[in-house]
């Protein structure tokens, strides 16, 4: 991503932390106090009302400032047992401490009567109900009685801060504390979005054009889906029924996207995708890894990119692994040390693309070709005619033996070598000898020195799509002449060594 484009998002990442940090901070730990608060102090199995109701009370205060606070609390008590036992009526206790003004009416907000302990029961009171015990009225800071007149809604707050909400400072210290915190939070969530949006971004680009229409179409088709249990969801109230209803899309979505590429051997847009694009991918097969080059080919550098093992070739390889063949045996199980060495090494699918292959039934060489050409990689493969076909359909092979030929030293006509001759030949007279690359030498001539080691002289050099033929003679051809007595082991104008 552009530095400048990521600076502007920090910048607003952090302008967005301290604005939120101010603005939005404080309402919301008001708001997650009022719920804490309402969750704690209800009683258990009772409804639970809105914020904003208060209940309207008659309060009947003993205010007799000649008795103690104990005592005070006894006439309150006593007086709360004759109202129950029907002795006086509640009006008649208020009319003997009326006089003073110690009868009133009060509203005291539901939640604030559910966080207090001495005041919890009048939240469980019925609208006309006295409380048949004295109560403890901190305010007044003396014992009184209480009758639920009403239940009111309490309107026109404004939205400020009831006597309930959480009392949060609003001074320059507390902001300016708010606007650091805001500003680190929002650069840290800033940065943390930049990294997952460049993961995101990699990742999109090297997904395959066909899995981008999958995961388009597979979205609209959630999204889609999902409107009917939204509108069957309604009565569960609109949270519970915006979750349910984005985690059915989520699935729906998921659910389509697999569905889609499933059948991607017969979507157009998955193959065209698949097919204009080349990944880099390096589709194995089994003869190269029992061959066991491809490991020292890796380490060196000569083949890069990441590697992928379908799962019928590893089954392949397994079966030749468990063959009763000695020599089959070996072989199978040295194709699968090779596979754990690379594994170890470098990065290695296994069977992760293996839909693109086709029918199982297929030939597994049909099967290698049809799973490069649908991802977009190359064949690695020692196989002959699987490398013709290969190419026949536009997909690229990775031959290690046409690379080994490719680095043999070239051996021109008329240079010398120096060869031990092991043995004979098909035609009379000729030996057979071998360059230190394994090529055979045809040496005209060397029948008669079978075991020696003697210098010969190249006549003539074929080369086949098979390999590279070489015959050679025993004698110097005329005007060939090694300078100033020169080792036959040099050879050409210039003396170079073999």
């Amino acid at each position: 991503m552009d530095p400048r484009v990521q600076k502007r998002v920090l910048v607003i990442a952090a302008v967005t932390g301290v604005l939120a940090a101010v603005f939005v901070l404080p309402p919301a730990l008001d708001s997650l106090y009022r719920a804490a608060a309402r969750a704690s102090g209800s009683p258990s199995g009772q409804a639970q009302l809105p914020n904003a109701e208060s209940l309207v009370l008659d309060r009947i205060v003993i205010q007799d400032a000649s008795k103690s606070l104990s005592e005070r609390k006894q006439i309150a008590e006593e007086l709360a047992r004759r109202i129950s036992a029907g002795q006086e009526s509640f009006d008649e206790v208020a009319a003997k401490y009326g006089d003073d003004g110690s009868k009133d009416t009060v509203r005291v907000s539901r939640i604030a009567a559910q966080n207090s302990a001495d005041l919890r029961p009048l939240a469980l009171l019925e609208p006309g109900n006295f409380l048949p015990s004295a109560v403890y009225d901190a305010k007044v800071e003396t014992y009184a009685l209480f009758r639920l007149k009403g239940v009111e809604q309490v309107r026109g707050t404004g939205g400020g801060p009831s006597q309930e909400a959480y009392n949060l400072d609003k001074g320059p210290v507390t902001m300016l504390a708010l606007g650091l915190l805001g500003l680190v939070l929002g650069v840290a969530l800033g940065q943390g979005f930049l990294r997952v949006s460049e993961r995101i971004a990699v990742k999109w680009e090297k997904t395959d054009t066909g899995d981008k229409v999958n995961l388009f179409l597979g979205a609209v088709l959630g999204l889609i889906g999902s409107l009917p249990f939204m509108l069957a969801l309604g009565g569960l109230g609109r949270m519970w029924a915006s979750l349910i209803t984005f985690a059915i899309a989520i699935g729906l979505g998921m659910l389509g996207v697999f569905a889609l590429r499933s059948m991607g051997d017969v979507l157009p847009w998955q193959a065209a995708g698949a097919r204009a694009r080349k990944t880099g991918l390096k589709v194995i097969d089994t003869n190269v890894l029992i061959d066991g080059r491809l490991y020292d080919l890796a380490r060196t550098g000569f083949i890069e990119g990441e590697f992928y093992v379908a799962n019928f070739v590893l089954r392949e390889l397994q079966f030749i692994a468990d063959s009763s063949d000695p020599l089959r045996r070996q072989r199978g199980r040295r194709g699968l040390d090779m596979l754990r060495h690379i594994q170890a090494d470098f990065p290695v699918k296994v069977g992760e693309h293996d839909r693109y292959a086709g029918d199982a039934k297929d030939p597994v060489d049909e099967r290698l070709v049809r799973l490069a050409k649908a991802l977009g990689g190359d064949l690695v493969s020692n196989d002959y005619n699987l490398n013709r076909v290969a190419s026949i359909q536009s997909v690229r092979v990775l031959n290690i033996n046409d690379l080994a030929l490719a680095v043999r030293p070239n051996v021109l006509p008329g240079e010398s070598l120096e060869l031990l001759i092991v043995r004979e030949g098909n035609q009379a007279g000729q030996g057979i000898g071998y360059l230190d690359d394994g090529t055979m030498v045809v040496i005209d001539g060397g029948r008669e020195h079978i075991g020696e080691t003697r210098p010969v002289w190249v006549s003539q050099v074929i080369q086949t799509e098979r390999g590279k033929m070489i015959f050679a003679e025993m004698d110097e051809p005329e005007g060939e002449h090694p300078a100033n007595g020169s080792n036959p082991k040099t050879h050409g104008r210039q003396g170079k060594p073999i």
